[in-house]
């Protein structure tokens, strides 16, 4: 589907329309009670230099792969309970998916996740209090392409 310029019979891409399913041991769980989803790839390859001043090469480089989510608490609340004790060391999949009308629907796929930190970091004011889960991703799959092109 090509994208419509200017786009007058639909919308654009925007936080409301997105939606965050978490496969938990008690089973997948979907969630709209979150304030920020984050993630990134990032392949950095090195550098294969000899005597002159231009590299030689370079090779395939590492991958990382980390994320954020940020859950209003009584949502981490009932994700905590659906992770049981040792939650930290649980791994799960998480699926983003956003869409409007007018535009195709996206699916990303963040595996293999595992939480490395919670920060809940309340303060006076009017917001709902949130955590802050800090991501160690496997594998991200960007609407089913693999960006980095392994099979593994």
């Amino acid at each position: 589907m090509a994208i419509e310029y200017p786009l007058v019979r639909g919308e654009r891409h925007d936080f409301a329309q997105i939606e965050v399913e978490i496969d938990t041991p008690a089973g997948p769980k979907r969630f709209k009670g979150f304030k920020g989803v984050n993630y990134k790839i990032a392949l950095k390859p090195g550098d294969v230099r000899g005597t002159g001043a231009r590299k030689l090469g370079r090779t395939l480089g590492e991958a990382t792969e980390d994320g954020s989510l940020e859950m209003y608490l009584a949502e981490w609340d009932e994700l905590r309970a659906a992770l049981g004790a040792g939650y930290m060391r649980k791994s799960f999949n998480i699926i983003v998916t956003y869409g409007a009308d007018g535009v195709p629907v996206t699916t990303d796929t963040l595996e293999g996740c595992r939480i490395e930190e919670v920060d809940k970091s309340h303060s006076q004011g009017t917001d709902g209090l949130v955590a802050k889960l800090t991501l160690n991703i496997m594998k991200i799959l960007e609407n089913g392409l693999d960006p980095i092109g392994e099979t593994t």
